[in-house]
This record gives structure tokens, sequence and C-alpha cells, in this order.
């Protein structure tokens, strides 16, 4: 009588494993998940000559809604004191945008691309806890090649506070 609970038990959990399994590859976040090497960085500063920096709670929520567009070579880095499943919203944005999730190394954990303000109210997270939010014009992802597991490199030339562009 017990060797025949043992194997049910073992096949339940068997099957459970299998099930699972199944269900983590069939439904896995639509993520960029290819992996580039780990020497793979992303130096920003060739990209982006001007990164606005919000670091407070309320200047984390207006975001880029102050503005009514980004030039080319602008982008906004979301900085929060610890790690998290920080969500992104499209509240009174103006144009549409592409969200990079970044974990306390700089490496890039989660991509959303071509995000539009007509989105709103669903709101964009990575698939592990992040500690800040790259966002830039849409297209920045594929124009340059982003990938999850490249480092992002900043260099301090490009870094702004966020206050010093006034909406036109």
């Amino acid at each position: 009588m017990r060797s025949k609970i043992g194997y049910f038990s073992l096949g339940g959990i068997i099957l459970v494993v299998l099930v699972l399994g199944v269900y983590r590859f069939s439904y896995a976040p639509t993520d960029n998940l290819s992996t580039p090497s780990a020497d793979s960085k992303i130096e920003v500063e060739k990209y982006l000559t001007r990164l606005y920096v919000v670091t407070s709670d309320t200047d984390r929520e207006i975001g880029l809604s102050k503005f009514s567009s980004l030039q080319p070579e602008e982008g906004m880095l979301f900085v929060f004191d610890s790690n998290n499943f920080w969500k992104i919203w499209m509240k009174d944005m103006k144009f549409s945008i592409d969200i990079i999730f970044l974990d306390q190394n700089f490496r890039v954990i989660g991509l959303h691309e071509n995000i539009s303000p007509e989105s709103y109210p669903a709101t964009y997270s990575s698939v592990t806890p992040s500690r800040y939010v790259l966002e830039t014009n849409a297209g920045f992802i594929t124009e340059r090649g982003i990938k999850v597991g490249q480092t992002v490199i900043f260099d301090q030339k490009t870094v702004y506070n966020s206050t010093k562009k006034e909406v036109n």
C-alpha cells in the first residue's frame, strides 16, 4: 500500500513540474530574451547627449508627460532607491516611447518597444526587479540593437536635472 502512494506522489510531482515548465516556456513575457555576450555594452553617450534624471516620486510620476516631444539625442532615466517591479504608464504622454529596464548594475533586464500614449492605463514592467528605467524615443531599442543582458554605460556629461527642459 505504501509503495502505491509513493508512486502516485512521485507521479504527481513530476506532472506538476512538467505543467509548470510548459507554462513557463509557452507564456514567457515578450521581453527580448536573447542574451548577448557578457562583455556586450551600450555606451549611451554615443546615442543620447542629454539624459534627464528623475529621483523623486513626484518627478517619476510626471516623467516625460511634461514634454511635448524628445529630440533624438534625449532620454529620461528614472532612479529608484531599491529593486522592485516598477511600473511605467503613459498617462498624459504626447508621443510614443521605448522603455528599457535596468538592474542595479545597469544590465538590461527588460524591453518594451514603441509604447503609445493610447495604451494608458496599461502599465509596463520587467520580468525581474529593476533599479533604473530608461525612456527614449520610440525606435531607439531597434535602431541601436539593444538586447536583454547588455550593460548600459552612462557618461556624467550627458546627465541633466529633470527640470532643465520646459514644455514646448
